[in-house]
């Protein structure tokens, strides 16, 4: 038992994820489900899981200082709050999981040079500090949070390709 609680102190004191996708659509397409957090159950895997989700939204619809908190008997309790945009580029987010920790994220937003495909990478980072039981948890739980954050990202795709208007077809050249 010692050697475990000991062991806990050489395991990494934060848990870093990311994950990214190039979508074929432009960035305010995608931006617009991700800046407004009453749009997240369009995409986000945990609406998916838990379909009675107790959802409570707070602060503005959208941007800097929108909230939510939830609860569910599977899920557990929560918060989340957007800290920060910057419009079709970013958003910052931190999230509050009880007793499970905390975590902080940004979902980045990198349109291509036509603006027609957009790079939208997610990271997610916890610091356990000298916590060891949350070090394990970081090391037990990466595939899973990568496999989240992937589902997620492909929902997010799905949701705004469904919803999208088609591009207009450009025109053939002139001899």
């Amino acid at each position: 038992m010692a050697a475990v609680a000991l062991g806990g102190f050489f395991l990494p004191a934060s848990l870093i994820v990311e994950r990214q996708r190039l979508i074929p659509l432009p960035a305010p397409e995608l931006y617009d489900r991700v800046a407004s957090l009453r749009r997240w159950p369009e995409w986000a895997t945990w609406w998916q899981r838990e379909p009675f989700l107790e959802v409570r939204h707070g602060g503005p619809e959208r941007g800097a200082g929108a909230a939510l908190a939830w609860r569910s008997k599977r899920e557990g309790e929560g918060r989340a709050k957007i800290l920060a945009v910057s419009p079709n580029r970013e958003v910052a987010l931190a999230f509050d999981f009880g007793e499970r920790g905390e975590a902080q994220s940004v979902i980045q937003f990198e349109a291509s040079a036509d603006r027609q495909q957009t790079l939208v990478r997610w990271q997610v980072r916890s610091d356990f500090g000298a916590n060891t039981g949350r070090r394990y948890f970081g090391l037990l739980f990466r595939p899973w949070i990568a496999r989240e954050l992937e589902e997620s990202l492909a929902r997010l795709e799905a949701a705004a390709r469904a919803n999208s208007s088609p591009l207009p077809e450009t025109l053939p050249a002139l001899p």
